[in-house]
């Protein structure tokens, strides 16, 4: 087959979905006849790695901080743009999909624990409510109740357990994070064992075996001028030299700010903690872990241009080994990141999904869209060079969720419609697409299921024949890709109408998934428009409900079915007058111990049979109850 005819053919998949001014540049692509045309045209380039230096001098860090700080940026016609420090949220191979006794927190990469707001050990729950966590001696259910509460020393955000009957919380005062780790192989008497206290705020932690790895960001001014960030524990203070702080030499933003890695072991309270710190610039930092390395993500734009459509990404790699971290590699890649799951590592290869973007030929004038966004998988080594890419794929659209699984990456990108691509990454430096799938609205979340089926979260789409398109209800879908040549979408359920959210849609921890009993469960914020009512497709339903929807998986038929609903919720009629006053009853995480199942607000612990669904009990979680 001719050069030509393969440009062409790869063209006319993208042709029926693209806007005007894409397929005009499609067309020149065609005629052009190159399969470098892409790559070329819009500007994406191999980077070469780059890598980090150290501050010989605090002289040093100011004379970096004046002579970096760019002019200012431009947008879409060149007026002036302002990014803030917008921290992402931390948002590979199988997640984890149940055990025959309980269920884990639904994480990226197995073996590599994140950190959330409840967990269990397969007899107790604990759980944040307010300003403390709450124990539940919760299994079995016939005797469960409260046993003790832990008084904190700042606002809890998120904790750790771990089977050596420690419980890792970590919290946030005014200008430093807390992590307090204590000892709970008495439930009933649970005693501080040791605390650090990190500078700043905090970004994202994982666990992996007895370490915990926590990124903490910190501003490098205050008013009295260049600030260094510290670790203090209860036995000693670590302050950060700053012959120790990496920098990019290359970087140039608005605003600088520390990313300081703290590695302490949980099990060993003498144990001095290791520290490694970066400063950073960018709007964005995603983090990454696999079980040999952290990863930071962080925007980066040239300087040359300083066009907010110019974005690029810089990625920092640091080794990572029973407590120890250390720098190793630096990297550039084009586009920007949708979050964690866009990163993943196997085998030493590192797998990153973007969205870039490229001007199109036609004037502003003519065209309403002059920049357009493509979509790119790049594979790097170890040094963070690129070995392997495959770049400009759905022109017009952006990556609305990404996940690797084994030596495959699959691709939900969005623009009216809501194609799944299938990307063989079998030979790092020659990776291609197999196959794609183009159905109406998008997934927000991807999870690998048993049987070669992909469980897909979204939102359902109502498209018009102009630029326009609404979000409807949330999309539950199940994606065959045992012939990843040619995906299908054996189910599809829309829930509620426009206006109807899940937590599940942003974070994964959310979800719950155990293919061992068939088994999904995600939260629901259920919007509907009244009954004989002719709504527009941009009119919001109203909020009528909020619980868990528990559906039945079945990855031999590929099918969903809806067993059923739990709701906190006692008065609907008051809560549909006023939804928001009853946040606190809201269901945001559920788990399940044996054959029960625990869902979880911030008001109740409620449990039900697993098997019919049945109502068990509950137990009041608010300062008072018992």
């Amino acid at each position: 087959m001719s050069v030509f005819t393969k440009v062409r053919n790869r063209l006319r998949v993208f042709h029926h979905r693209a806007t005007p001014s894409v397929r005009v540049l499609l067309i020149l692509a065609t005629i052009l006849g190159s399969t470098a045309f892409l790559g070329f045209y819009f500007g994406f380039e191999n980077s070469p790695p780059i890598q980090l230096q150290r501050f010989s001098s605090s002289i040093a860090l100011t004379n970096f901080l004046e002579n970096h700080h760019p002019p200012p940026m431009t947008g879409l016609w060149g007026e002036q743009l302002i990014l803030g420090q917008i921290e992402s949220t931390p948002r590979s191979d199988y997640s984890f999909t149940g055990t025959s006794g309980y269920s884990t927190t639904n994480v990226q990469t197995e073996g590599v624990d994140e950190p959330d707001s409840v967990k269990t050990d397969g007899k107790f729950i604990y759980t944040i409510v307010e300003e403390e966590i709450v124990v539940v001696d919760a299994y079995p259910p016939e005797t469960a109740k409260i046993i003790s509460r832990i008084q904190l020393s700042g606002s809890p955000l998120a904790l750790f357990i771990h089977t050596s009957s420690k419980i890792v919380i970590i919290e946030q005062n005014v200008g430093e994070v807390i992590i307090e780790i204590f000892d709970t192989s008495n439930p009933e008497e649970i005693t501080l064992d040791f605390w650090l206290k990190l500078t700043g705020y905090y970004h994202g932690a994982r666990m992996i075996g007895q370490y915990v790895y926590l990124i903490a960001h910190s501003y490098v001014q205050d008013d009295q001028g260049i600030a260094l960030p510290f670790v203090e524990t209860s036995k000693s203070y670590y302050p950060v030299p700053v012959e120790n702080i990496y920098y990019d030499p290359g970087a140039y933003d608005y605003g600088f700010n520390y990313k300081m890695i703290v590695c302490f072991d949980i099990t060993d309270s003498e144990a001095d903690p290791d520290i490694e710190t970066i400063l950073v610039g960018g709007s964005t930092c995603t983090l990454y872990s696999s079980l040999n390395n952290i990863y930071l993500a962080v925007s980066r734009y040239p300087l040359l241009t300083r066009s907010a459509f110019d974005k690029k990404t810089a990625i920092h790699r640091f080794q990572i080994n029973a407590g120890d971290v250390s720098y190793k590699a630096s990297g550039i890649i084009p586009g920007y990141l949708i979050n964690q799951f866009a990163l993943d590592e196997a085998q030493a290869y590192l797998r990153v999904a973007t969205t870039s973007w490229f001007q199109t030929l036609l004037t502003p004038e003519l065209d309403t869209r002059p920049w357009i966004e493509v979509s790119n998988v790049y594979i790097l080594d170890m040094n963070m060079k690129i070995v392997g890419k495959v770049e400009g794929l759905a022109p017009g659209e952006t990556i609305y969720s990404a996940r690797f699984v084994g030596t495959t990456a699959y691709l939900v990108t969005f623009y009216k419609t809501d194609p799944l691509f299938i990307i063989d990454l079998t030979l790092p430096q020659h990776p291609k697409l197999l196959g794609e799938l183009v159905i109406p609205g998008y997934s927000d979340y991807l999870h690998p299921l048993d049987n070669g089926f992909l469980l897909g979260l979204g939102k359902d789409v109502i498209a018009s024949e102009t630029e326009q398109w609404w979000y409807q209800g949330v999309k539950v879908s199940l994606f065959n890709i045992t012939n990843p040549i040619q995906p299908e979408e054996t189910e599809r359920l829309i829930i509620g109408d426009r206006g109807t959210e899940s937590e599940a849609l942003y974070d994964h921890k959310a979800v719950l998934v155990d293919t061992n009993r068939n088994l999904l469960v995600i939260p629901i914020c259920l919007a509907e428009h009244p009954e004989g009512s002719t709504p527009e497709p941009y009119d919001h339903g109203d909020i009528v409900w909020q619980g868990a929807y528990i559906f039945k998986l079945n990855t031999t038929s590929g099918q969903i079915e809806l067993r059923g609903e739990i709701t906190h919720l006692e008065d609907l009629e008051a809560f549909q007058e006023d939804w928001w006053d009853f946040r606190d009853f809201f269901i945001s995480r559920t788990l399940f111990i044996g054959d029960v199942l625990y869902t979880i607000s911030q008001q109740t612990l409620m449990y039900h049979s697993l098997s019919n669904l049945n109502y068990i009990g509950e137990i009041q979680l608010t300062s008072g109850s018992v």
